[in-house]
């Protein structure tokens, strides 16, 4: 083929391509819809699915054939009718739902009308009359609730109903009269009460809430099948009447237009915020866009079973739009298919399955002027913003992999292909260039070209880094000049960034590259795995710059770092501070300053000021989750572009901002005790409820899986308890009577804390007990009881020693009386008798008879004296209150020297140690009287010429030891007739005193009394 001809062909085949093109401008690409799906397999009670409705609190109600459905973002509750129980569901079979002024849920049923209490937790029957309490068919086929609090529904039987309650939230509701008397009914009300559609016997008429007079809309002309909507915003009315749809200006003397025609039977019809209109058909669902203008577009959306996005039945029942912008699609069979309009905020161009425009990813975008150009594995596509092709657009070859582009100052565009070189164009003079050099990018993927000072132009390729310069009009190796050692070793390079000063930072697989161009110096940043300031991952994507003097990091497995150009520091960040995914493909820094990238799990936000990420994946839009190295751009407007596996995506960051829609938390459960109850009780517990659980939630449809919850119990907790793995549930055990409030808060990913907070007043009373004044009294009461038992203590303990002195005293006086009785009587008479004895011993000494009976009255004399001697020691232990061991020791003292006057032959020795002690009288004399025996023994019987009395003080007795040096004798027998040995012992067992006798013959007697210490 000749060159001319080959060029033409060429030519006239990229016209063919760019008139596709144009008819989806950029931006304005046709989007499938996209839907979430709720069925039988996520807890919904049946699949049909007849009305929605989203309450103040974000809860999701559904109504079905069978139960009313509450979703809350997690899990569905179920309500049924039990006819065993009038406090249950009217009938399973839901038709309409609204949510009064005070948060209760009204139901209209197949069976009448009820409301749920959302604080009792249980359904209220509402009857206009006895007759409909035993019907068993009485279906509700419209119910709106006005703000004022106003009630209207409409059934066979009851025909249209307006009620008001007597008083605020008291369940008793007053029948209001109708309207006029050919007023038939309500057939739609606005969401803010602006307008009101109504029927009468001929006409349909709308009544605004400011105008005085209503306005003729509609002769209905005797139609029984009539769906009707309004679009406030644009003052427009739409009528279904049969198939055809039907559009009323009713500020405007204009007949009714037919916009369109359906192919089935209607069953539902929305206008939802954006003016587009929405029909639910018997076969499809029919959405209407820019309805009764020039861009009319009509889409007839089915369900596609090889598509797990697409509607999920066919047959339409229900149609709601929620306060955020959700357009809910209840299916007969299906479930609910839900539908965010924000998805589309996402469009996708030169997708794969899109007229084959493109062949695989899109690996290459760039932005300039009044074009924007995109390639993909085998072709470049411009996308012209004025819709005019530039003459030097037929000079770019197609069939080729371009992976970069750049615009330098002087016109030229320079486009670097995978292993095929360069393509540079003049495009002031419409041709192609040729530049000495370009041969050493052949076969290298090129895969960054960027403007450096001094109009040189860089090019970043895998296997090297080059730079054109222009006085030389050249391409020369700039990593590794003749002679000289390479910048880096291995040489790929992916992209390079120039700072205000003109020096280079290049991305490589080796670390970061700082370079300054005219002196050639470089210096590499690599990871450092002993410190923490070092780059996380020496393989970069991409880098991007801002103006603060820092440059941005994509890495290929560490997420993205932060370089600080004044202290040289690197801070990351990555899935541990809330990136989704740690492979980040591409940086592009949008007009705000925040930083979007692409990863392997979809388009992430990062707000360097909140240090928040927001991440958005297929669920938001995307049509694939995995993007391309490196491609991103940006464009004049701040579109931002990222190339994906599916082809080229693209969005507004300020509408994307726009698409977060937070409902407050939520209380769902409460268990007192481990026993579900009511939340109202929480404000009232007893003291025997301290063991409280907490179940709340946040509905947000679009970022459920998203949420993070935190609570804080006041009062008890002192800081914010975070929740982990999605768990929705607080619980405390045996906390302390008081006062407390629950806190709940809620945020998406790591973004900030939401300021809408949950609080609910905890009281748990304090039992009577516990109180203040319990205790006072208790501790009076204590007090009073205590003096009361210590002056009672006292004054007995007082009685009983006056008792025991009193008893002491009479003691002391029988002592005291036997004493004197011993003394003044027995003592009168032994003395009596002694001198008795020793006047007759006179005389017969005098009378010179020395016969035995003189001998006789020598004893009997001595006799009585020692018995006179004993009657004073026991008359002195009667009146010792306690005896020392010194007095002890001086009185056996007196009786040794006693008996030592008749017997000079025994030497006798006496000795105490130790302190002064104390002894009890009674026990002192019988130690006494056994000391005696034993030294009246050793004088008469021992032949002794030693004797040694010892008294030892001993921790905890006190020793008496009397030892000689006599004969001795065999303690095992007893000599007949002989009873001291025996009176000895039985003394000492008598009174509690250890006796021991130790003595061989031949070789004297120890006797050894231990008397314990009390």
């Amino acid at each position: 083929m000749p060159v001319c001809l080959k060029e033409t062909f060429i030519f006239e085949n990229m016209l063919r391509i760019l008139a596709c093109l144009l008819l989806f401008p950029l931006g304005l690409v046709a989007q499938p819809f996209r839907f979430s799906h709720l069925n039988q397999r996520d807890g919904l009670s049946q699949n049909t699915v007849t009305t929605v409705l989203r309450d103040s609190e974000g809860l999701i109600w559904m109504g079905t054939q069978d139960g009313l459905n509450v979703y809350d973002g997690y899990n569905f509750t179920i309500y049924r009718h039990n006819r065993m129980d009038t406090t249950s569901l009217s009938d399973n079979y839901v038709l309409k739902l609204a949510e009064d002024n005070y948060g209760r849920i009204w139901v209209a049923t197949r069976n009448g009308l009820c409301f749920f209490d959302k604080q009792e937790r249980h359904f209220f029957r509402y009857y206009t009359s006895k007759k409909e309490r035993v019907l068993d068919h009485n279906q509700i086929s419209f119910l709106h609730i006005f703000k004022n609090g106003e009630i209207v529904y409409t059934s066979p039987e009851t025909a249209t109903v307006c009620l008001k309650e007597s008083k605020p939230n008291s369940k008793i509701f007053i029948r209001l009269k109708n309207k006029e008397s050919e007023f038939l009914g309500f057939l739609y009300c606005s969401a803010d009460d602006s307008q009101q559609v109504y029927i009468d016997k001929k006409t349909i008429r709308v009544e605004e809430r400011n105008a005085p007079q209503n306005r003729f809309l509609y002769n209905r002309q005797n139609s029984k099948s009539i769906i009707t909507a309004i679009d406030s915003k644009q003052n427009t009315f739409f009528i279904i009447d049969s198939l055809s749809v039907k559009l009323v200006h009713w500020k405007k003397s204009t007949p009714p237009t037919t916009i369109f025609t359906l192919e089935s039977l209607p069953t539902a019809m929305l206008v939802d915020a954006r003016g587009d209109v929405w029909i639910g058909t018997l076969t499809s669902l029919v959405v209407i866009r820019s309805p009764g203008t020039l861009e009319q577009q009509q889409h007839h959306i089915k369900n596609d079973k090889n598509n797990a996005f697409s509607l999920a039945a066919n047959q339409i029942e229900s149609l709601y739009e929620s306060a955020d912008g959700l357009i809910w699609v209840g299916t007969v069979g299906g479930g609910v298919s839900v539908f965010d309009p924000l998805q589309n905020d996402f469009h996708l161009q030169l997708s794969t399955s899109s007229d084959g425009l493109s062949n695989g990813p899109v690996w290459m975008t760039y932005s300039f002027a009044n074009y924007f150009l995109a390639g993909t594995s085998d072709a470049a596509f411009l996308f012209p913003k004025n819709k005019r092709v530039p003459q030097w657009w037929q000079l770019i070859p197609q069939g080729k992999k371009y992976t970069s582009a750049c615009m330098d100052k002087h016109g030229t565009l320079w486009l670097g292909a995978r292993n095929e070189g360069l393509v540079v164009i003049d495009t002031l003079a419409r041709k192609r260039l040729e530049i000495a050099g370009t041969n050493l990018l052949e076969g290298k993927q090129v895969m960054d070209i960027q403007n450096g000072p001094d109009e040189s132009v860089w090019f970043c390729c895998i296997g090297g880094l080059y730079r054109y310069v222009r006085s030389e009009n050249r391409i020369e190796d700039y990593n590794q000049p003749a002679g000289k050692e390479p910048l880096v070793a291995q040489r790929y390079f992916s992209a390079i960034r120039f700072t205000s000063s003109g020096v280079a930072w290049i991305a490589s697989n080796v670390g970061l590259l700082r370079v300054i161009p005219e002196t050639r110096e470089t210096k590499l940043y690599k990871n450092k795995p002993n410190e923490v300031n070092s780059l996380s991952y020496n393989l970069i994507n991409d880098i991007c710059l801002d103006a603060d003097a820092r440059i941005w990091i994509a890495t290929m497995g560490s997420g993205f770092d932060l370089l600080d150009l004044k202290t040289e520091t690197f801070t990351n960040y990555s899935t541990f501070q809330g990136l989704p995914n740690n492979t980040v493909y591409a940086l592009e820094k949008d007009q705000s300053g925040k930083i979007w990238m692409s990863t392997n799990e979809g388009i992430v936000c990062f707000d360097p000021t909140q240090k928040t990420f927001s991440n958005y994946t297929v669920r938001d839009g995307l049509s694939s989750n995995e993007f391309v190295i490196r491609t991103h751009a940006q464009d004049a407007e701040g579109r931002i572009y990222f190339g994906s596996a599916d082809g080229l995506m693209s969005f507004h960051p300020q509408q994307l901002n726009q698409r977060n829609f937070f409902s407050k938390p939520i209380l769902k459960a409460v268990a007192i005790n481990f026993i579900p109850s009511s939340p109202q009780k929480l404000n009232a517990l007893t003291h025997q409820e301290r063991n409280l659980s907490f179940e709340f939630t946040a509905v947000d449809f679009r970022l459920q899986d998203k949420i993070q919850y935190a609570y804080q119990l006041v009062g008890f907790d002192a800081e914010w308890r975070e929740n982990r793995n999605g768990n929705r549930v607080a619980t405390y055990t045996n906390l302390p009577y008081g006062d407390y409030r629950f806190r709940v808060r809620f945020r998406i990913n790591k973004d900030a804390w939401s300021k809408a907070i949950l609080e609910i007043p905890v009281h748990i009373q304090t039992p009577f007990w516990a109180t203040t004044w319990f205790l006072i009294s208790v501790v009076l009461l204590s007090v009073l009881v205590l003096a009361v038992a210590i002056r009672y203590f006292a004054q007995r303990r007082l009685r009983q020693r006056l008792r025991a002195l009193e008893i002491a005293n009479k003691i002391q006086e029988e002592k005291e009386r036997i004493s004197r009785d011993l003394h003044d009587n027995v003592g009168a008479q032994l003395t009596y008798i002694i001198s008795s004895l020793d006047h007759v011993a006179f005389r017969l000494e005098k009378e010179g008879d020395l016969n035995p009976a003189r001998k006789k009255v020598n004893d009997l004399s001595e006799y009585s004296r020692l018995t006179m001697q004993q009657l004073r020691e026991s008359i002195w232990a009667i009146n010792s209150e306690s005896i020392k061991l010194s007095e002890m020791l001086a009185r056996l003292q007196e009786h040794l020297q006693l008996l030592a006057e008749n017997n000079e032959d025994i030497e006798v020795r006496s000795e105490r140690t130790g302190q002064d002690q104390l002894l009890p009288p009674a026990r002192s004399i019988e130690v006494f009287r056994i000391l005696q025996e034993g030294i009246s023994n050793a004088f008469k019987h021992a032949q002794a010429t030693q004797l040694m009395l010892l008294i030892a003080e001993e921790p905890n007795h006190i020793r008496f030891q009397l030892s000689d040096n006599g004969k001795g004798f065999d303690t095992e027998h007893d000599k007949v007739g002989h009873y001291g040995l025996k009176n000895m012992r039985q003394r000492a067992a008598r009174s509690g005193i250890a006796f021991e006798l130790k003595s061989q013959v031949g070789k004297g007697t120890v006797l050894i009394l231990i008397l314990n210490k009390e």
